[in-house]
């Protein structure tokens, strides 16, 4: 459907989406991205919409406010790991290899973005695992009957 944007410090932009689905309005804030989307009934006009965002700007900037910001991946920065920072450095390797709290990476910057978020992707599985081999051996038992 498009977009609006609300005037304001700073300006937000808001995705107007029409639905088949939707029985009422819905205002929503992705705490990913910072996205704000309005999605809208079929018949609902759109300047009943706007209104509704109108009357909630404070709410979606207040939720805007905890989304944590984008951070640029690139050599020499850092990244979040397993609840600490974790620099990445152009290293002699052939793949990302954890050293301590560094990173080690191939010296390419142009695909540093994807081997790290490559070695980033089975960190939760990893943190899962560590913690479910001190849980006591009865939880291991198998399910069903």
């Amino acid at each position: 459907m498009g977009e609006h944007v609300l005037p304001g410090d700073p300006p937000l932009t808001v995705a107007l989406r029409r639905s088949d689905r939707a029985r009422r309005i819905t205002l929503r804030v992705s705490h990913r991205d910072g996205r704000v989307t309005l999605t809208l009934p079929r018949r609902t006009p759109e300047r009943e919409g706007l209104a509704f965002l109108r009357d909630r700007e404070a709410w979606v900037r207040g939720h805007l406010d905890r989304v944590a910001p984008s951070r640029e991946v690139r050599l020499g920065g850092s990244l979040p790991y397993l609840g600490r920072e974790i620099a990445l450095r152009p290293a002699a390797v052939r793949g990302p290899r954890l050293d301590g709290d560094t990173l080690l990476m191939p010296d390419d910057a142009v695909r540093a973005p994807a081997r790290a978020m490559a070695f980033l992707r089975p960190a939760p599985a990893t943190r899962f695992r560590q913690r479910w081999t001190g849980m006591p051996p009865c939880w291991a038992a198998p399910w069903g009957g």
